[in-house]
């Protein structure tokens, strides 16, 4: 992580990953942005830190795929509303 802060200095990212290495923390927390920013930065990964630039690749795969899927959701619900306000229209007439 060590490596990866120094990569992203002058970045709010790169204080979080410092902050994070000087309280010997295991676990951080990263936004979608957080991802995409450090998979820029790790291209081309340097060694050590290729295995790290796959995973968030595919994470962010992932949130993608996700966000698509709730999006289609969000839709066919509005479909689904628009059509009961129509058929609701026709029962009334």
């Amino acid at each position: 992580m060590q490596l990866l802060a120094g990569l992203l200095e002058g970045d709010d990212l790169g204080a979080k990953l410092t902050r994070a290495v000087e309280n010997h923390n295991e676990l951080v927390g990263l936004s979608v942005s957080d991802r995409q920013l450090i998979v820029t930065t790790l291209d081309p990964p340097p060694f050590g830190l290729v295995e790290l630039r796959e995973v968030l690749v595919r994470q962010l795969r992932q949130a993608k795929e996700h966000e698509a899927r709730a999006e289609r959701s969000r839709e066919a619900e509005r479909m689904r509303e628009a059509w009961s306000v129509g058929k609701r229209r026709t029962e009334d007439r």
